[in-house]
């Protein structure tokens, strides 16, 4: 009889032990939740901006030095600044160059963007291409993608150059 209750016991404690083993019973919630978060953090969202430039073009017309201001989505109220290298032996005459973004909190998104630029007169310019996004800082460290551009400048009476650059992806 001392056997048995030895026994009673010894199996009422196990099943108390194991009993009271704590199960995470939202592990497969919060799985769930957690591929959730990584697809929409990897998800491509689109990107829109409209920017008043002022471009500094060089007296041979194959370089300029951008800046601009306006805003874009993911960006809010923002600064563009690009390069531009124009070749005017191709027809259309071509144009690339880095570029970047900086937004309000001072993060940074980086690109490089190709495309064709049209004039009649070297007096309005007329451009379209894409750019594409090569990485950035802060909340846009890794970004990737691209996004297509147009964009029209007039030369100014004073001499100089303003503009409006729209992307649109």
């Amino acid at each position: 009889m001392k056997k048995l209750l030895i026994l009673s016991f010894m199996a009422l404690a196990i099943l108390i032990m194991y009993g009271c083993q704590k199960e995470d019973l939202n592990s497969d919630y919060q799985d769930t939740e957690l591929q959730l978060r990584a697809s929409k953090k990897n998800a491509e969202t689109p990107f829109k901006g409209t920017y008043t430039t002022y471009p500094v073009i060089s007296e041979d017309g194959t370089y300029a030095e951008i800046t601009g201001e306006g805003k874009a989505t993911h960006l809010g109220k923002s600064e563009w600044y690009g390069e531009g290298y124009l070749d005017y032996t191709v027809f259309p005459p071509s144009q690339e160059g880095p570029c970047y973004f900086v937004a309000a909190n001072k993060d940074t998104l980086f690109g490089y963007y190709e495309g064709v630029v049209f004039t009649e007169d070297f007096l309005t310019f007329i451009g379209e291409g894409y750019c594409t996004f090569t990485g950035g800082t802060g909340r846009l460290m890794g970004a990737s993608g691209g996004s297509v551009y147009n964009y029209v400048v007039e030369t100014l009476e004073d001499g100089s150059s303003r503009g409006e650059l729209i992307w649109d992806c």
